[in-house]
């Protein structure tokens, strides 16, 4: 028999030879801006960039804070001025201002909050009806629940001589918050608007708007509330009005 020609050590060597492969050649271009995408993300911002993106947050988030501070500096202002009419129209105030804030402006805002995420979808989205039709239903929704709100408040005398409070303190609160039912309704209109607005990012004309309402009647208040004999039921007519 023959034996077959045994294979040279030069055979043996090519078939284990190991083959290196540039990881840059034939790689995928998606591949690639991925991960150009990724260092981006990655690396920190450069100042002027850091700059910029507190600018582009300062425009939407800007107007948005002095609104908020104008619609509450209304309590404000009008505590100061009850201060000038005396120490029950002071307490009768406050103690308004504060079942007001409990009992019915906090479910107004509360309940408007819900169409926040619903509004920025939908304009993310581009679903313009989707986006009317959540502003309808909320300010529906809020206007039917100020209705049981103001028959509480038209009560609010009973409700405060039921927890133990004085007389007179009770009858100033009483008149205070009678004259801010109608500012109940009007905020069924305005949180809705505001967050339909905002997320489209657009704040300024609410800005706008929370200035003249604010601002104005101030110079009118203490000579109002000065003339007045009736000063309380002055000055919580102003605050509803705001």
């Amino acid at each position: 028999m023959c034996n077959s020609k045994p294979s040279s050590p030069s055979s043996f060597s090519s078939h284990n030879k190991t083959h290196f492969v540039n990881p840059n050649e034939n790689m995928d271009p998606h591949t690639t801006t991925h991960h150009q995408e990724e260092d981006q993300l990655n690396r920190w911002p450069t100042p002027s960039e850091a700059f910029e993106e507190i600018k582009a947050i300062g425009k939407i988030s800007g107007p948005t804070t002095i609104t908020g501070l104008l619609m509450y500096s209304r309590a404000m202002i009008s505590m100061l001025f009850l201060g000038y009419l005396g120490e029950l129209e002071l307490a009768g105030g406050s103690l308004s201002i504060g079942f007001a804030n409990i009992t019915g402006y906090s479910v107004i805002s509360g309940l408007a909050m819900g169409m926040e995420p619903i509004c920025g979808q939908a304009f993310g989205a581009k679903q313009w009806k989707l986006l009317g039709l959540t502003l309808q239903r909320t300010v529906l929704l809020l206007l039917s629940t100020s209705i049981p709100i103001s028959f509480m408040w038209l009560n609010m005398k009973r409700i405060l001589l039921w927890c133990g409070q004085d007389q007179e303190i009770s009858s100033v609160a009483h008149t205070f918050i009678l004259f801010s039912i109608p500012d109940l309704f009007f905020l069924s209109l305005l949180h809705p608007l505001r967050i339909y607005l905002r997320t489209q990012s657009i704040t300024l004309p609410l800005t706008y708007c929370s200035a003249i309402s604010v601002l104005p009647p101030c110079p009118t208040q203490f000579p109002s509330c000065c003339s007045l004999q009736d000063g309380h039921c002055r000055g919580g007519h102003s605050y509803g009005l705001d």
